[in-house]
């Protein structure tokens, strides 16, 4: 508020209604509440005061409430413009005849916020006391306080609905870039799924032209389709009979080396003349023949000796050249009466060697197609019957298998 000099309460009523014959006091509120900032620029403009009119609000309200004192051109423009802008209110103060008539018009106005023009029109009412006019003073004062306060805090609030503008905005920005993101990949599986469902048309209209003339022809040649296929089928059936048969064989030559096996490994009887015992089985014998066996597991070496033994036979064995010496296998062949070979765990070297040396001293030999250790019982006890077979054959005596 604009205060200057307090003017000192009397309790004489005034008669004047005019803005310049108010207590200077009473300028600043009028002008401040019963006026708008643009109201004061536009009449400043229009009074010619065009420099004035550019100033701030704050320095133009000061400039209008220095000229409401006394009687001149802004005074006069003033209290024209106010009594023009609230005629309506002034006309209805006019029926108050009192300070309680003009107090109860006042009220009625304050609650329905009319409180600029009865400010106005209660101020320059004639029956308006000064004890009156302090009291509207003193209460548009205070409005003026709540109304201060009240705009901060909607400065406040509006200050945070600005934030939360922001963040929802912010927020909403990076919905409809999800959304834009997800429609796209929308778009793109519809693209996708229309061209799997045009690519399965497409081979489903084949599949029907396909299965169409396949029918035409199956009803046009229903016999030679069948011959074809009758063909094929005896294809098939003589390939499985082949395979039977090598099996067969196989089977037939894996049991024959198992029994052979089971008969080496039974116990022996040493006094076997007159024995009635039907599971009791006779070794073959080699009658103390040395038996060389070349190549082979090492690891087995052992269980072909337990053969060789039962069959009363003296075992030696040369590893076939991965460690023994061509030397010594020179000299163990020479000494040897029989000899059987494993192909699948002997040297090349120690092969060929072995085969010119048999062919060409007599020598019975045997080469076994693997060195499993009922391949190894199966030859021997065939070398041992022949041996048995021709006791004094010696080195005469030749057993050649496929080798």
């Amino acid at each position: 508020m604009c205060d200057l000099i307090p003017t000192p309460r009397v309790s004489t009523s005034i008669s004047k209604s005019k803005l310049w014959h108010l207590p200077a006091r009473f300028h600043c509120p009028i002008i401040g509440t019963c006026l708008m900032p643009t109201e004061i620029r536009q009449l400043a403009a229009k009074l010619g005061d065009k420099e004035i009119a550019r100033e701030g609000d704050y320095w133009l309200h000061t400039y209008m409430v220095s000229h409401c004192s006394n009687k001149n051109r802004i005074a006069l423009a003033l209290q024209k413009h106010l009594d023009k802008k609230y005629a309506a209110a002034i006309k209805r103060f006019s029926k108050a005849k009192s300070d309680d008539a003009v107090m109860a018009l006042w009220k009625e106005h304050l609650q329905q916020g009319k409180v600029a023009e009865a400010f106005w029109a209660a101020l320059c009412h004639p029956h308006s006391s000064y004890q009156l006019q302090e009291h509207l003073y003193e209460e548009v004062h205070m409005l003026s306080h709540q109304i201060g306060a009240g705009q901060r805090a909607d400065l406040k609030r509006l200050a945070d609905s600005q934030d939360e503008v922001k963040l929802l905005t912010k927020r909403l920005e990076e919905q409809e870039k999800k959304h834009l993101k997800s429609a796209a990949n929308k778009e793109q599986q519809i693209h996708q799924l229309q061209q799997q469902l045009e690519q399965l048309q497409a081979d489903n209209a084949t599949l029907k032209r396909e299965n169409h003339s396949l029918r035409h022809a199956g009803n046009q040649q229903p016999k030679q389709a069948l011959i074809v296929e009758g063909s094929d089928w005896r294809q098939q059936y003589k390939l499985s009979e082949r395979r039977v048969e090598k099996l067969t064989a196989q089977l037939q030559q894996q049991s024959e080396q198992m029994t052979a096996l089971e008969q080496l490994m039974m116990p022996r009887s040493d006094s076997c003349e007159g024995c009635d015992n039907q599971d009791c089985h006779k070794n073959p014998d080699f009658n103390g023949r040395k038996v060389l066996c070349v190549g082979g597991q090492h690891k087995m070496t052992g269980s072909y000796k337990e053969l060789v033994n039962r069959c009363n036979g003296e075992f030696s064995h040369h590893d076939g050249g991965k460690e023994d010496s061509r030397k010594r296998l020179e000299s163990m062949l020479n000494a040897a009466d029989v000899i059987v070979c494993a192909t699948d765990c002997v040297s090349h070297d120690a092969y060929y060697r072995l085969k010119r040396f048999c062919k060409a001293n007599d020598k019975p030999y045997l080469f076994l197609p693997n060195s499993g250790l009922s391949s190894f019982a199966m030859a021997i006890n065939s070398m041992a019957e022949k041996v048995a077979a021709n006791p004094n054959s010696g080195q005469e005596i030749k057993i050649v298998n496929a080798g």
